[in-house]
């Protein structure tokens, strides 16, 4: 696996490489590079890597200026002290991110995740991930690697219906009523996905707003009746039920 480090703190990068070099040691560290102006030329002169360890501020701005000028559309593991404000921004396309100082149980998670996906390369969208993260904004979500068998597909946010868990087991369900197998867990999908579209009525289900064909009230029970239809309504828990309305409301204006 050959690896470019973007990293300005000398000690992060040897920490980082330390690290690499004990959990995966077939990696090929490159070239370890500091400034934006090291990274265009070295990107302007060298086939792209298989993954690429991107610091979010280098010391001549930050690093999504270095797309800019050059194109490259290899994995990214987003590298940043930043706090929990801009996660999702780093979540966005790339493979993982970690945050400073590395562990390496998270650094070997990372790369589990890029062996995963090493063949399903998508692009980033950098200008947008910097606009967020220089006013500080949420960025959410808009497509998910699902797995259907042994094969798999991305989904876009905007084609979600819902998302539910049964038996332990993640699905994603289309407005075609296709489903798939999804890893992540419901906790980690609600902070990617834009609240807006979605909510998350109970413990098991995630919702489209586009998929709420009607909310039932049963004797004080709230029951929502989903587009493509399940067997039984869903029921909305007690303790969410305020702000599920007043959720719904806002979001049909």
């Amino acid at each position: 696996m050959n690896v470019l480090i973007i990293e300005d703190e000398v000690t992060a990068s040897r920490g980082l490489i330390k690290m690499l070099n004990d959990v995966y040691p077939a990696v090929n560290v490159l070239a370890q590079l500091a400034s934006i102006r090291e990274s265009v030329q070295w990107l302007k002169s060298n086939e792209e890597p298989d993954l690429i360890f991107l610091d979010i501020q280098l010391k001549d701005g930050l690093s999504f200026e270095i797309f800019d000028q050059v194109s490259c559309f290899a994995p990214v593991i987003f590298c940043t002290a930043f706090d929990q404000y801009a996660i999702n921004a780093f979540k966005l396309n790339s493979i993982d991110y970690l945050l400073k100082p590395y562990k390496k149980d998270e650094l070997k998670q990372a790369l589990g995740k890029f062996e995963k996906l090493r063949d399903e390369r998508g692009t980033i969208d950098y200008k947008a991930l910097s606009i967020a993260i220089r006013k500080g904004e949420p960025v959410y979500k808009e497509r998910f690697l699902v797995r259907a068998g042994k094969k798999f597909y991305q989904v876009f946010s905007e084609r979600i219906a819902y998302i539910h868990t049964q038996d332990k087991v993640n699905f994603i369900t289309t407005r075609e009523n296709k489903q798939y197998i999804i890893d992540e867990y419901l906790d980690e999908l609600e902070k990617v996905l834009n609240p807006t579209s979605f909510f998350r009525v109970n413990r098991q289900f995630i919702v489209s707003i586009d998929a709420i064909a009607s909310l039932e009230n049963d004797y004080g029970k709230y029951y929502v009746h989903l587009l493509p239809a399940k067997d039984t309504a869903v029921a909305v828990s007690r303790s969410r039920v305020q702000e599920f309305k007043k959720w719904l409301g806002e979001t049909s204006k």
